[in-house]
């Protein structure tokens, strides 16, 4: 397991450039400083889970562009500023649950576009400027390809429209 914790200063994950896979769990959290994950881009595997948790200054994760699999869960939480989560279009598999909590300015799902299979369940619960519809429409998604797995949709914004363009005015974030 890679952790990387309360590191206050830490402002990217410079020494991390050459690594092709992570074969147990991927733990980003509590690095106020950490802005941006671009060195990450390497990164095609993660055997355990992901975890990117209370990274207040994390903008966004293009680093993660090169992320087809993942094989036990996802877990994006108390990211106050990520907007989407455009980085991710490459993701085609979770093995275990996705969730995806209080993520203060997140505004859209469209970075998991091409998620085909989640092995388990799926929360997507307090983000509070994501439209409840983007939730819905991935549970439609995964449903179309197969997953059975119970989800829980609460506490987004529920008078918010989804719209062709769900990165408009968000480029790059």
């Amino acid at each position: 397991m890679l952790k990387i914790l309360k590191n206050s200063s830490l402002e990217s994950l410079a020494g991390f450039k050459n690594i092709l896979a992570v074969e147990k769990s991927l733990v980003l959290q509590n690095n106020s400083a950490l802005t941006a994950l671009n060195d990450l881009s390497s990164l095609s595997r993660i055997g355990g889970g992901l975890n990117i948790r209370y990274n207040d200054a994390l903008t966004g994760l293009l680093g993660l562009s090169n992320l087809g699999e993942i094989g036990e869960f996802l877990v994006i939480e108390g990211n106050d500023v990520i907007k989407n989560l455009s980085g991710l279009e490459d993701l085609l598999s979770i093995g275990g649950f996705l969730t995806i909590s209080d993520n203060d300015k997140l505004k859209n799902l469209a970075g998991l576009k091409n998620l085909k299979d989640l092995g388990e369940n799926l929360e997507i619960e307090y983000n509070f400027l994501l439209p409840t519809c983007e939730a819905e429409a991935l549970t439609e998604q995964l449903a179309l390809n197969g997953w059975n797995g119970n989800a829980k949709i609460s506490g987004n914004y529920d008078y918010g429209t989804c719209d062709d363009d769900p990165d408009a005015g968000d480029a790059g974030n």
